[in-house]
C-alpha cells in the first residue's frame, strides 16, 4: 500500500498518474475485502474521470466497478456497467479489453444461472480469439467455457475445455522470463487446474487427479525458478509425468510414506502414497479455516512475543491447543496409515508450507517429532527426480568435505562453524569479514559434502528475489535468491542454513514458499535445512551442533534432525526454565533428500 501512496504523491497532478495510483490501490482493498475503502476510492476515482472525460479511464473505472458489484452480489448493476464498458471499448477498438469484458459478462451471466446469455457472450468471445490469434491469455475463455459446462452437468465437455486451456497455458509459459510475473502467472492459472483435480475427482480417477495437481505445481516451480536458457526443459516438464508415482513407490523404503495435501475451497485432499500402496482422502475442511489455523499457530512463533517465562509457558500451552487442531486435521483421519511409518515425506499445499508437522501434536498428547522423521519436497515430480539421484552407497560424511561460511558479527558463528568442522577430515572456513561475493560463490560450486552457512538471513515476503544472506564486513556481503541459481552444488548432500528466515519467503498459490532454501534446491543441493523464523545465535549454535554429530555418527539426516530436536527439548525440561516451546527446537526444516 506504500508503493502505491507514494505513486500518487509522485502523479504531480497528472490526472492519468493519479487514476493508475488509485485504481492499483483500488484493486488491493478489493483483494483484501475492505469494501468501506473501496467504495471510498471508486468515488473518488468517478469525480476525477467525470472532470477529465477520458474515455479510457472511464472504461477502466467501468470495469473495476463492476468487479465490486460481483464481489458484493450485485450481478444486476455489473452487467450494466459492463455492457458500457465493453460499448467503450468497442469505440476505441481495444481487443484486449473488450475480450476481457465479454469473458466476464458470460461468467456473471452464468453465476445467475442464465446459462443462453453465458453461451452468448462466451460464443462473442471465441469469435473475437478467432479473428485475432495473437491475443494473449486464450486460456481464460476455456477455463469460462468449463465452469458454464460443469454447472450444465456436462462433465466430459468442461474436462475437455480444461485441457484446451492447460495446452495454452503451456504454450504462455516459455515466454515469461521474469521472476515476478512467473509468480504472477502461476497465481493466476491456479483455478484451471484445481478445476480438473475436483472433475477427475468426481469422476473417481484419483490418479488423475494427482496428476493434474502434480503437472501445476511442477508448471509453477519451473516457470519461476528456470531461466530462458532452459526453456526446452521446462516446456518438456510442463506436459507432466504420470509415471512420478510408480518412479516414487518404487524408491521409497518401507517405513516411508509420502502425504500430498490439496487445498480446495471446501475440502482437503490427501493422497497417500507408500513402497506397495495409494490411496486418497478427502476431509471436510475448508481452505479459510486451514488459514485461520495456519495463521493462529504462527503467531506463537514471534520472538517479541515470548520475553518472559510467563510469555513462554502462557504460548506452549495455547499452541498446544492449536497443534492438535491441525493434527485432527491433516493426520488424525489417516492414523491407521501413518501407524505403520516411522518417516513422512510431507508436500505440502498452500498455507501448510508455514506448518512444522513436527510441532502437531497427535491423538496420545505427543509432539510429532517424538514418533516420526520429517522431510518437505516442492512436488512428486521434485521427490521423484530426487530420488533418482539417492546414492544407494556413499561416502559418510565425516570423511568427506565441509564448508563453513560466516558472519563474524554474530557472537557464536564462529564457534559453532570450527564445532562442526571438527566432525570431519576437511574443512575450510571462509569468513565474510575476509572475502567477497566471487569467493563464496566459488568456494559453494568447489561441492562440498556438507556447507553450513551461519549469516544473518532476511526475508522479502513480497519479492523473495530480495531475500539475501547477509555476511557482514564493511560493505555488508549478501547473497540473494538470484546469485544461488547459477550455483553447481549437483554434489552437495546438504546445505544448513543456520540463519534467521532462511525458509521463508513468498507463499505462492500452487507452488508454496520461494525462500533462500528454494535457491540452494535449485542450485542443486540434496537436501537443504533451513529456519522459519528468526532464531537465538547461542541456541541454534547447540541444535546445530547435536545435529552434524548425529549426521556424521551414522544418522539420516532426517533422523539426525530428529535427535538433536528431541536432545534440545530434553535439555530445556532439565532445566526448568520454562516449557519446550517448538519456537525454540522447531524452526529448522528439512527439504530434500535424507541421506
Amino acid at each position: 500500500m506504500v508503493c502505491y501512496q507514494e505513486a500518487l504523491a509522485s502523479a504531480d497532478r497528472d490526472p492519468t498518474l493519479e487514476i493508475n495510483a488509485l485504481q492499483a490501490m483500488l484493486s488491493l482493498h478489493l483483494q483484501r475485502k475492505e469494501r468501506q475503502a473501496a467504495q471510498a476510492l471508486l468515488q473518488k476515482i468517478s469525480e476525477l474521470v467525470a472532470s477529465i472525460r477520458l474515455p479510457s479511464a472511464s472504461a477502466a473505472l467501468d470495469m473495476e466497478n463492476a468487479t465490486w458489484q460481483i464481489k458484493t452480489g450485485n450481478m444486476d448493476g455489473a452487467i450494466r456497467i459492463l455492457r458500457r464498458a465493453l460499448q467503450a471499448y468497442e469505440i476505441m477498438v481495444d481487443i484486449s479489453s473488450q475480450y476481457y469484458t465479454l469473458v466476464l459478462m458470460g461468467d456473471t451471466f452464468r453465476q445467475i444461472a442464465q446459462y443462453d446469455s453465458a453461451k452468448h457472450y462466451l460464443a462473442r468471445t471465441q469469435k473475437l480469439t478467432m479473428q485475432y490469434p495473437g491475443l494473449k491469455n486464450r486460456w481464460q475463455i476455456y477455463y469460462y467455457a468449463d465452469l458454464l459446462s460443469r454447472d450444465l452437468g456436462q462433465g466430459k465437455k468442461a474436462i475437455q475445455e480444461l485441457e484446451q486451456a492447460i495446452a495454452h497455458i503451456s504454450r504462455i509459459a516459455a515466454s515469461i522470463k521474469s521472476f515476478e510475473h512467473r509468480a504472477t502467472f502461476s497465481d493466476r492459472i491456479r483455478p484451471v487446474f484445481e478445476d480438473m483435480t475436483r472433475l477427475q475427482m468426481q469422476q473417481g480417477t484419483w490418479q488423475e487427479a494427482l496428476h493434474y495437481t502434480e503437472m501445476e505445481r511442477a508448471f509453477s516451480l519451473k516457470t519461476m525458478l528456470f531461466s530462458g536458457r532452459e526453456n526446452q526443459k521446462l516446456a518438456r516438464l510442463l506436459s507432466g509425468n504420470r509415471g512420478d508415482l510408480k518412479s516414487v513407490q518404487r524408491n521409497l523404503q518401507q517405513n516411508e510414506l509420502a502425504l500430498e495435501y490439496e487445498a480446495l475451497d471446501s475440502t482437503l485432499v490427501i493422497w497417500l502414497i507408500g513402497k506397495d500402496k495409494f490411496s486418497a482422502r478427502t476431509v471436510a475442511v475448508s481452505r479459510a479455516e486451514l488459514s485461520d489455523l495456519t495463521q493462529r499457530f504462527g503467531k506463537h512463533f514471534v520472538p517479541d512475543s515470548l520475553v518472559s517465562r510467563q510469555d513462554v509457558d502462557n504460548s506452549y500451552h495455547a499452541l498446544r491447543k492449536i497443534s492438535k487442531q491441525l493434527y485432527n486435521k491433516l493426520l488424525r483421519p489417516i492414523e491407521a496409515e501413518l501407524a505403520r511409518a516411522e518417516k513422512i515425506l510431507v508436500i505440502p499445499d498452500e498455507m501448510l508450507h508455514l506448518i512444522p508437522f513436527a510441532a502437531l501434536v497427535d491423538s496420545d498428547d505427543k509432539f510429532l517429532v517424538e514418533t516420526y522423521r520429517f522431510a518437505a519436497f516442492p512436488s512428486l515430480e521434485i521427490l521423484a527426480m530426487m530420488m533418482q539421484k539417492r546414492p544407494q552407497t556413499g561416502q559418510a560424511p565425516e570423511q568427506a568435505g565441509f564448508l563453513g561460511l560466516i558472519n563474524e558479527e554474530l557472537p557464536f558463528s564462529r564457534i559453532e562453524a570450527e564445532t562442526v568442522a571438527k566432525l570431519f577430515a576437511r574443512a575450510d572456513i571462509l569468513s565474510g569479514l575476509k572475502s567477497d561475493k566471487a569467493a563464496l560463490l566459488d568456494q559453494l560450486n568447489s561441492a562440498p559434502t556438507a556447507g553450513l552457512i551461519a549469516a544473518h538471513g532476511s526475508a522479502d515476503p513480497i519479492r523473495p528475489s530480495n531475500s539475501l544472506l547477509n555476511f557482514g564486513g564493511e560493505q555488508q556481503l549478501t547473497l540473494r535468491i538470484p546469485d544461488l541459481f547459477g550455483l553447481q552444488m549437483a554434489e552437495t548432500r546438504l546445505v544448513y542454513l543456520s540463519s534467521c528466515e532462511s525458509a521463508t519467503g513468498r507463499l505462492f498459490l500452487g507452488e508454496g514458499l520461494i525462500s533462500l532454501q528454494t535457491g540452494f534446491l535449485v542450485a542443486g543441493a540434496q537436501a537443504v535445512i533451513a529456519n522459519r523464523w528468526k532464531i537465538d545465535d547461542k541456541k541454534t549454535m547447540q541444535l546445530t551442533s547435536a545435529f552434524f554429530q548425529g549426521w556424521t555418527s551414522g544418522l539420516s539426516i532426517a533422523g539426525a534432525l530428529q535427535k538433536a530436536q528431541l536432545q534440545t527439548i530434553n535439555n530445556i525440561k532439565q532445566d526448568a526454565l520454562y516449557e519446550p516451546h517448538p519456537y525454540f527446537w522447531a524452526g529448522p526444516t528439512l527439504t530434500g533428500l535424507s541421506h
